[in-house]
């Protein structure tokens, strides 16, 4: 095959053809306690019940190829993108095997671009210096299907008006007539179908000295109809809450620093209200966290609202979130990070009360609790040492804490039925607490990308 070097290193021309395509991936093995794999840290399900039940050491392997193939055309580079693989994985103890997992699939020609790849919201693909957290920060991790358009302005800026598929930032709404509320397990949800994509917007600059992004994003926060139990209750003719749109801003910057090559400290900056996983970037569809030790228990929902009975309009949970990272190269095959990230989410008085009203958030007696405050944060601190034994073999130590706090703090839950499925939780009265959660991942992963 003869080498194009139209491109850079490691693109070769298609027999017969003008069009040039590079091909590499990664093979990678994580070794996690306390967390399931990257940006899966045991803040729900069956692992943050914290019993004899709960797994507490998982494992997974992931393989992607990327192919990456460029032709050179009257309106610029047409371009097209895939990456993609297979992983298998332990979750609750038990073995997944062969997921397919692709994060990457789009076209690219003169400015356009089309398919699925890092929203034009998000300023960084990924946790820069971490593995396994991307709370408050935009990157869902996945990528979202998008269509957009990239203007050079000079000089390393650029803007972006871009359409994207909202199924990725969907965070839930909750309707408080909703029974099958517990701490931890996802709840119903009662977002009506896709009617309108969201709308997303950036302005860049990347130069030598580092990045600078500003970016919003418009999504529509389309509740399904009134009714309390089964979804098939949810009838049209109960009427539904109007309609409302959502928003999120975010700033984020990069700096590169001149201590040592590669040395960069990062900060993002989102407030959200109606658009929560715009700032909560790894809810991952996640709507309902919990933390269990005992009979003691965090309970944080993160979800874009909350209604309740027919009349009541919706409304929409404000959350504001902030995440940095410093990382540094002691020499170029062993680097260090420090990262942290804080989020805060807040329910305006009427979401309150309609949360509160709730069943598991009553009195024995049946009425509203005294101190019940639906309110939470989150702090995290966490480390990450690399160490390159050979060119493109990546073997990493993470260790994070997390630290959940509460409004509602000293009031209590009376939770019934099976509270954790599976997982032997009993139905009691629980007392509303701060949590910790310790966690950390050993990663080996060799590169093959030119």
């Amino acid at each position: 095959m003869k080498v194009c070097a139209l491109y850079g290193a490691g693109f070769y021309y298609i027999p017969g053809t003008d069009t040039c395509l590079k091909i590499g991936g990664f093979v990678r093995a994580d070794y996690a306690a306390n967390a399931g794999g990257s940006h899966g840290q045991y803040w729900d399900g069956g692992n943050a019940a914290n019993n004899r039940y709960s797994h507490d050491f998982q494992t997974r392997v992931r393989w992607n190829m990327t192919l990456d193939a460029r032709t050179q055309t009257e309106y610029g580079t047409l371009r097209s993108y895939i990456r993609a693989g297979m992983q298998y994985s332990t979750v609750n103890g038990t073995s997944i095997d062969g997921q397919i997992y692709y994060d990457r699939a789009f076209i690219q020609l003169g400015g356009f671009t089309f398919g699925k790849t890092l929203s034009f919201y998000d300023a960084f693909s990924g946790g820069f210096a971490s593995y396994t957290t991307l709370a408050g920060a935009s990157d869902t991790g996945n990528g979202t299907n998008v269509a957009a358009y990239t203007a050079q302005f000079g000089n390393g800026f650029t803007g972006t008006i871009s359409i994207e598929d909202a199924v990725m930032r969907r965070a839930g709404i909750y309707s408080n007539l909703d029974t099958d509320y517990r701490p931890g397990l996802a709840l119903t949800s009662r977002y009506g179908g896709q009617q309108v994509p969201d709308i997303v917007g950036n302005l860049r600059v990347d130069q030598a000295w580092g990045t600078a992004q500003l970016s919003a994003a418009l999504q529509q926060v389309r509740a399904t109809y009134y009714g309390a139990g089964a979804p098939l209750t949810y009838l049209e003719g109960n009427g539904y809450p109007e309609d409302k749109w959502g928003f999120a801003v975010q700033g984020a910057l990069q700096f590169k620093l001149p201590w040592a090559a590669g040395d960069a400290f990062t900060v993002q900056a989102g407030y959200s209200e109606g658009a929560t996983a715009y700032v909560f970037g790894n809810s991952n569809g996640k709507s309902n966290l919990g933390v269990y030790h005992g009979t003691e228990v965090f309970s944080g929902m993160l979800v874009d609202g909350v209604y309740g009975a027919a009349g009541s309009d919706l409304q929409l949970t404000k959350i504001f979130g902030v995440n940095a990272g410093l990382e540094h190269y002691w020499t170029p095959t062993l680097r260090s990070s420090v990262f942290g990230s804080y989020v805060s989410v807040d329910f305006n008085d009427t979401a309150s009360g309609l949360i509160c009203a709730s069943s598991p958030f009553l009195s024995p007696a049946g009425a509203v609790q005294a101190g019940c405050n639906p309110d939470w944060n989150m702090y995290q601190v966490g480390t990450r040492t690399v160490w390159n034994p050979v060119r493109n073999l990546d073997v990493g130590l993470e260790l994070l804490y997390t630290k959940f706090e509460t409004d509602a703090g000293g009031s209590t839950m009376q939770l019934t039925g099976t509270t954790m499925t599976n997982v032997g939780k009993p139905a009691t009265t629980y007392t509303v607490a701060d949590q910790d959660v310790f966690s950390g991942m050993i990663r080996v992963q060799r590169n093959f990308w030119p």
